[in-house]
């Protein structure tokens, strides 16, 4: 089964942002709830089942975060447009499909493509390839594989649909350099 995974530059949600979904989902709830009981459209309850019922009410609001995550994703990214590309991993043999926003910098997409990579089988290779290198971006043109600079977008590097590419680690400059100290 060959997945194809979604790589786009979404603004990630903080805990305040979630947190603000929370609420809004409780508060709307509560708005809705609290009226119909205050004008006996509710039959009343015992003690215990009105605990419960007010525990449900903490509750269903923590479910509709995954729901409005979901959807905060598709909003900010369902209008961008796309390519596909095939990116072969060295690390776990395994070749990506990938659908990235074209208008992505090709540092983020980076980013996210080692985060794919580290929730994966090979996420302890990963994280030491990580401490001396740093990911490559390489497209194959001519037959051969070249390297793309790092700070330009998709469309600006000319990748197009259906592309094989490939990601290199190039170690850092200043890990090979000798420094020296006085103590």
């Amino acid at each position: 089964m060959n997945t194809t995974y979604t790589i786009a530059p979404v603004p990630r949600i903080t805990l305040v942002g979630m947190g603000s979904v929370y609420v809004a989902t409780f508060g709307c709830l509560w708005l809705f709830i609290e009226p119909l009981g205050a004008f006996g459209l509710i039959p009343s309850v015992g003690k215990l089942e009105g605990f419960y019922l007010y525990a449900l009410l903490l509750v269903v609001p923590a479910f509709t975060l995954p729901a409005f995550l979901r959807w905060y994703r598709w909003h900010k990214s369902h209008d961008l447009p796309f390519v596909t590309l095939s990116v072969r991993s060295a690390v776990d043999g395994v070749t990506y499909s990938l659908r990235v926003a074209e208008n992505m910098q090709i540092s983020e997409f980076l980013r996210q493509y080692t985060e794919l990579l580290r929730r994966g089988p090979a996420q302890k290779a990963v994280d030491a390839t990580l401490q001396r290198y740093y990911p490559v971006l390489q497209v194959q043109r001519d037959g051969k594989f070249v390297d793309v600079d790092g700070n330009g977008t998709l469309h600006a590097a000319c990748i197009k649909d259906g592309e094989q590419c490939q990601v290199r680690a190039k170690e850092y400059e200043h890990m090979n350099q000798v420094m020296f100290s006085r103590c």
